[in-house]
């Protein structure tokens, strides 16, 4: 719950220096596939700070919150 709660903080908000990943960029980090991470997405498993406009917007992400993902599947 702590990466929810973390997430719902920045959602729709640009991060300070202003970087988000992408989907197959947290896909590559977490050694997953694209599919996997919006399989996470959709079970609120993994929040995306950002999900662009239309049906098939991308969803992007806040590195600080794949790093702290990463931690807590690792633990």
């Amino acid at each position: 719950m702590l990466l929810a709660r973390h997430a719902s903080k920045v959602h729709g908000e640009p991060m300070p220096n202003g970087t988000l990943l992408t989907s197959p960029e947290v896909a590559q980090r977490l050694g997953c596939s694209v599919r996997t991470v919006h399989r996470l997405v959709t079970s609120n498993q993994l929040i995306a700070a950002q999900k662009l406009p239309g049906p098939n917007g991308a969803f992007l992400f806040d590195p600080a919150v794949i790093e702290m993902f990463q931690r807590q599947r690792a633990a």
